[in-house]
């Protein structure tokens, strides 16, 4: 896959949802992360990742986020799920071919996908934005 590729997917998935660096730079539309925090559409997972070697922040997006958390009953408790999550993205990402693509994962029967982007539109920081693979979701 070339990055004009990874490009065109990387649009295509955030475009499904709300997702402030899409509706950005491709709608016209200024959502900042702070308001998808706000309103719960993103959770920041940042000082979790943190303590897994991350750093940069990490978001989960609220349907990613809840799908971890029901599939819990295949880890031991609460935190372990979400932990195991982000030590499952990172390795993947550290084996994931091209840089800044999206980069799938598994977690138990979920597949989850990161996304490279930046912390805001005022904030050109780099993170991270897990939703989940494409047909794992229902569509808003």
């Amino acid at each position: 896959m070339n990055s004009a590729t990874c490009e065109i997917r990387l649009a295509e998935n955030l475009g499904t949802k709300q997702d402030a660096h899409y509706l950005g730079n491709h709608l016209g539309v200024r959502v900042s992360r702070t308001h998808l925090l706000a309103r719960g559409i993103h959770i920041d997972l940042s000082t979790l990742a943190e303590q897994a070697g991350f750093r940069i922040h990490v978001f989960f997006r609220q349907e990613a986020f809840v799908c971890l958390i029901e599939n819990q009953s295949q880890f031991h408790d609460g935190k372990g799920d979400l932990y195991d999550a982000i030590l499952a993205m990172r390795d993947a990402m550290m084996k994931a071919p091209l840089r800044d693509c999206p980069v799938p994962f598994q977690v138990g029967d979920l597949t989850l996908v990161a996304h490279y982007g930046p912390v805001d539109h005022d904030d050109p920081r780099r993170a991270v934005t897990v939703v989940l693979a494409s047909g794992s979701e229902d569509d808003d």
